[in-house]
């Protein structure tokens, strides 16, 4: 619905024609007639020539040198997509956000006119694209003291919250007032009588190139909610008998709950790769998204160096609103990917993968805990002792430590600054060793026996 309204909003001003009535302050340098006689010369400003009967008339009367600083300032202007992109968050940034919170992303996907600029038809699974996300090394130094004095506070997530909607609607509202304005007193050289509506043709591209990665994002993976991903795991089962599904009513009740949250009180979901059908269709998102994405990038270029009849004053203006509103965007999604970085490490959810060194097999944590645990012991057969790695992978490892417990076995531990993991063979009561990963903020337990 969003959408619609915004293309509405988008088409109504490109219906009105260019009059030439509105301009940047270039002419008050300059008489105020010279430009009114061009106009009055023209007898119907609707036609697609008289756009260019009035340019070629103003160009007339304008000296060489100012000319010249008109070319200058539309090369300057050409920039303003790659300044853009150097500052603005990518497409996935914002299609990752829109599956916790569709509609703060909805706003930022509205607040910015371009985006990182990617290598485009890149040959990579959607998993590697989404857990290269979540798992990037570029953390925040202090980002869980940052997102701990966050949640020290509900008022505190409340006030930010708020805060993510005004910045991002407002960051909306500069770029559709400042694409207009472009439009409404400038000209565009390369389209004249079409001016008063590229620039916001140009925004609605970027736009449609968002759209484009939320839909892609959401048709790759599947997701499951934090009490489903219990029930899987075995830790829930009376909830997995009597559970069902919610009505139409329940669940947008529950969306609208969970949309204001912050990404740092999110609770972990599993998010599984879709198989199938869905394959093709997520790889057609893909490739008409990196389409799009060089079309705007494009468009823009030749959108913004052919804009005349602006001073350097009034470009440069116009370029610092497209970089505040990219700025604003990108500082919403920063501290959203990396509170879910941390709400990931804070629940104790971390990717654990179990390597069994003799049998070469691999092992989640959901699969042993699902699994019975006479399934984890050892064979008869096997005489030389197995190895188990923990390997936590949403932040960057600082270290292995390997640990050997009474039997011989070993242990390495992965840990890293955010959660602060460590691995430890402990005693149980029954004689069998368990495999404790403690984390800064939770501390559990997986059963591993084995035969002595």
């Amino acid at each position: 619905m969003l959408f619609v309204l915004l293309g509405v909003a988008t088409l109504l001003p490109a219906a009105l024609a260019k009059d030439f009535t509105k301009w940047y302050p270039i002419f008050d340098h300059w008489e105020e007639k010279t430009w009114t006689d061009c106009v009055n010369n023209v007898t119907n400003l609707s036609s697609e020539s008289s756009c260019g009967l009035i340019t070629n008339c103003i160009l007339g009367s304008l000296p060489e040198d100012f000319k010249a600083m008109l070319g200058s300032i539309g090369v300057f202007l050409g920039f303003t997509p790659t300044l853009i992109s150097l500052m603005g968050p990518s497409v996935m940034d914002i299609a990752l956000l829109s599956i916790k919170r569709p509609l703060l992303s909805t706003l930022c996907a509205c607040g910015t006119s371009g985006f990182f600029f990617e290598r485009p038809f890149k040959l990579a699974d959607t998993e590697t694209i989404f857990y290269d996300t979540l798992n990037s090394r570029d953390n925040i130094k202090h980002e869980p003291g940052f997102f701990s004095w966050i949640l020290s506070s509900p008022l505190k997530c409340r006030i930010i919250s708020i805060t993510q909607y005004i910045l991002a609607a407002a960051a909306a509202a500069n770029v559709i007032h400042n694409s207009y304005q472009v439009g409404l007193q400038a000209v565009i050289t390369f389209s004249c009588h079409t001016s008063g509506r590229l620039p916001l043709e140009w925004y609605s591209f970027s736009i449609a190139t968002h759209f484009l990665g939320m839909l892609f994002m959401h048709s790759s993976f599947k997701i499951t909610p934090q009490s489903q991903l219990e029930n899987d795991r075995g830790l829930n089962s009376r909830a997995a008998t009597s559970a069902q599904a919610p009505k139409t009513t329940k669940r947008l009740i529950r969306w609208l709950s969970k949309e204001p949250l912050l990404g740092c009180q999110r609770e972990i979901q599993r998010y599984r790769a879709r198989n199938g059908p869905w394959v093709t269709w997520s790889v057609l998102l893909r490739w008409s998204m990196d389409i799009l994405i060089m079309a705007q990038f494009a468009m823009g270029t030749l959108v913004m160096s052919s804009v005349i009849f602006v001073r350097i004053e009034d470009a440069a203006g116009i370029v610092c609103r497209y970089l505040i509103s990219a700025l604003a965007v990108r500082c919403i999604v920063a501290i959203e990917i990396n509170g879910l970085k941390y709400a990931n490490a804070r629940n104790g959810w971390d990717k654990l993968i179990l390597r069994d060194s003799v049998k070469g097999q691999e092992r989640s944590e959901t699969e042993l805990l699902q699994s019975p645990v006479d399934s984890l012991e050892d064979s008869d057969s096997v005489s030389e002792p197995m190895t188990y790695c923990s390997v936590v992978n949403l932040a960057t490892s600082t270290g292995e430590n390997f640990i050997k417990n009474a039997s011989g076995q070993e242990a390495c531990g992965t840990s890293h600054s955010a959660t602060d993991t460590s691995v430890n063979w402990i005693q149980s009561a029954d004689g069998a060793e368990d495999l404790e990963i403690s984390h800064l903020y939770r501390t559990r337990t997986v059963a591993l026996k084995h035969r002595r």
